[in-house]
């Protein structure tokens, strides 16, 4: 199932998004990174997701961050390089091919 970014979903709570994500695609397993964040104003955290992984029956992990010559990889850069056209640095961090012609989301 797919849940469209709205407005309104823009402005969840991050408790309500988990149940929201678990109500519709009832996750086994989130996994993140350790900056990650989400719900209204990035309030959530790892951490938040971890206190309600018994409510929700889901497990969380949390991933270590992954570094190229220094450079945290992360989803906010490729979008970056991406709005910049820099596709061989989004190729040398994401160590695969791009294509800007594909259609495609990067949470």
């Amino acid at each position: 199932m797919n849940i469209p970014f709205t407005q309104q979903l823009s402005t969840i709570a991050p408790e309500k998004f988990i149940k929201l994500l678990c109500d519709n695609i009832n996750p086994e397993v989130i996994v993140v990174g350790p900056n990650f964040s989400f719900g209204y104003k990035g309030r959530g955290s790892p951490k938040t997701l971890v206190a309600f992984e018994k409510l929700y029956r889901f497990k969380t992990e949390i991933s270590e961050f992954v570094l190229i010559n220094k450079t945290i990889v992360s989803s906010t850069l490729i979008r970056k390089l991406i709005a910049e056209g820099q596709y061989m640095q989004v190729e040398r961090f994401w160590g695969r091919a791009f294509h800007p012609e594909v259609k495609f989301a990067v949470y």
